[in-house]
């Protein structure tokens, strides 16, 4: 009998199959918990919104997968979008969107894997993931799961928002999970235009406080052949009479890049 690798694919198969039956099976335990209620008006307080461009120009990636992730944000954006966030609820991302298969619509697009692109069906939705953390980190909501990215793979053109704030997401065993342990309740919207991903972040009650995030301390640095990035990211909190309530790192990023900075080389 000959035993698998752990690079081989039908062991990360395996693996795979093996987390999210776990996951599925600790989650019927606390299903009354999760949002489920979406209701197709805002609320009245606009807390953050951000955009981000749908294609990018990186060396080597075939630009069909970046048409391709559109289809794929479509899908998710019908079950996520005017999703509520009640008291004592928890949002889950793949729980709201479900398995991202070719049976269900979804199509090849651009998957991380092992620090490596390549293609996969439902692959680009971590820009929506991605986009939902960083308003997240914008109010009171509590991040109860998220996983980095392991590499940094492309350069910044383009980056809108500071390395190390994104969430990656595989089906089902990583997840983007907020919960609300406030009294208020909070809305995700979502829009799709032909070139921009538009999510926006709503309250039922005018905020008590406002959040501000700011990168420190960001360097490159060269071991033997590879390079590193790191840097901290300051969440600063501000009372609605504009008075300073305190601040505190919530971020500390490290992890290896798979370019050539030319920071890196000044």
């Amino acid at each position: 009998m000959r035993l698998l690798r752990p690079t081989d694919p039908a062991r990360r198969a395996l693996s795979a199959w093996g987390r999210r039956a776990l996951r599925k099976a600790r989650d019927r335990a606390r299903e009354a918990s999760f949002s489920t209620r979406r209701d197709a008006e805002p609320l009245p307080f606009l807390i953050a919104k951000e955009e981000s461009p749908l294609h990018r120009r990186l060396h080597g990636i075939d630009s069909q997968l970046f048409e391709n992730k559109k289809t794929n944000l479509r899908l998710a954006i019908e079950r996520l979008d005017g999703i509520l966030i009640r008291p004592g609820e928890t949002f889950s991302f793949w729980r709201l969107v479900g398995p991202p298969t070719r049976s269900r619509g979804y199509l090849d697009g651009l998957t991380i894997s092992g620090g490596e692109p390549g293609r996969g069906a439902g692959g680009g939705l971590c820009q929506l993931s991605n986009a939902l953390f960083w308003l997240a980190l914008h109010c009171e909501l509590a991040v109860v799961e998220r996983h980095r990215h392991s590499f940094d793979l492309f350069p910044d053109e383009e980056r809108r928002i500071p390395f190390g704030t994104g969430a990656t997401v595989v089906y089902n065993y990583k997840d983007l999970r907020l919960s609300n342990p406030t009294d208020f309740v909070f809305q995700f919207r979502m829009r799709l235009g032909a070139s921009v991903l538009g999510v926006q972040l709503f309250c039922s009650s005018a905020p008590t406080h406002r959040f501000e995030l700011e990168e420190r301390n960001p360097r490159f640095e060269r071991i033997g052949g590879d390079y590193f990035r790191s840097n901290e990211i300051l969440r600063k909190k501000w009372t609605s009479t504009n008075e300073r309530a305190g601040e505190e790192v919530i971020l500390r990023n490290y992890c290896r890049c798979r370019y050539q900075p030319s920071e890196a080389l000044q």
